[in-house]
């Protein structure tokens, strides 16, 4: 089996079949697809089972509701591919993606992951956008990877050696939100070469444009401190004295997204509990990293106020939308 594709179900009955869809209209020989269905209280199961009637590549796994990290560590587990590609239910494999896919794994057998740009559909405005990379058809050391400030947020742009994986022992963190960030800082620091495909093959659908940081609760804050944490026990454990710096200002922004991602929470007391509790912890990796330059002012407003980061994002906030309208109004 070459190529096993682990995609985790829930609550996605009117996306599925599309994403589905997307794959099995360019099926070939040597792909696997697993159904993860994560307790799903809709349509889902059934939409599952009946993918796997049609198609005998396609197998899936029912189980209790245990989130998203614990259905792709479970699809992996049952994966039978040698390389592996976690692809989200509400997304979509843009044509000819599975072809271009082979052909890089047969080109460059020594890869460890290969790396692709991702197309942005906003259901809201349905536009779609590339986020590019300048780096097409590069290889890099994951280390150089990162350095160069290569998209690394989104565990679907990325394909994996499952050799890889299970060498290094790489498993999602379960129990948390924003497992990406914990799995692809530690994935990519690991990774001994990552190749960068020339064309996008994956389309990450964002379901409505306005409402995905009114959606983002407090909780969010506290699993972006504890996935810095994780991060740095990883760095404890596996980073070379020498790369220290380098890897800790890397997952710095984990910390800085505990701000920006929750500033419309600013003044409710349960954010401002989490303050309370994190304050210490914040400033002190504030100093840390309070030489990197894109960092600094936040890392210094972290050291005298932590809650003076919210005027900060804020004033930066309002200043794009001031220079976005001016730019409309002289077009």
């Amino acid at each position: 089996m070459k190529l096993s594709i682990i995609i985790p179900v829930y609550k996605v009955e009117q996306f599925l079949n599309q994403c589905i869809r997307s794959i099995t209209d360019q099926i070939r020989d040597g792909i696997e697809i697993i159904l993860v269905d994560d307790g799903s209280p809709d349509y889902c199961p059934q939409i599952c089972d009946e993918w796997a009637e049609k198609f005998s590549c396609i197998s899936v796994i029912h189980q209790q509701n245990q989130g998203l990290s614990m259905a792709r560590n479970n699809g992996l587990e049952k994966a039978k591919g040698n390389y592996v590609w976690f692809v989200d239910s509400d997304d979509w494999l843009l044509p000819n993606a599975i072809d271009d896919v082979f052909s890089v794994i047969e080109k460059y057998p020594e890869v460890d992951v290969f790396s692709s740009y991702m197309r942005r559909y906003y259901e809201q405005t349905e536009r779609y956008k590339d986020i590019r990379s300048k780096y097409y058809g590069f290889n890099f050391s994951g280390k150089s990877y990162m350095k160069h400030h290569c998209p690394k947020g989104a565990s679907q742009r990325f394909v994996y050696k499952r050799s890889f994986i299970d060498n290094n022992a790489l498993r999602f963190y379960p129990g948390v939100l924003h497992e990406d960030g914990i799995w692809g800082n530690s994935m990519l620091y690991l990774a001994k070469k990552v190749h960068v495909l020339e064309r996008p093959i994956y389309v990450y659908r964002l379901r409505n444009e306005g409402s995905i940081m009114s959606n983002i609760k407090v909780k969010s804050a506290y699993d972006l401190i504890t996935g810095h944490k994780i991060l740095v026990d990883f760095m404890d454990k596996n980073v070379a004295q020498t790369d220290r710096f380098f890897f800790r200002c890397q997952i710095f922004e984990m910390v800085v997204c505990s701000f920006s991602f929750c500033l419309h929470l600013s003044q409710t007391p349960e954010y401002k509990v989490f303050l309370c509790q994190n304050q210490s912890y914040i400033s002190r990796e504030g100093l840390n990293v309070l030489s990197i330059r894109p960092y600094i002012i936040l890392a210094w407003l972290m050291y005298i106020n932590p809650s003076a980061v919210f005027r900060y994002m804020k004033a930066k906030n309002k200043m794009k939308a001031v220079i976005k309208n001016l730019l409309k109004f002289h077009e």
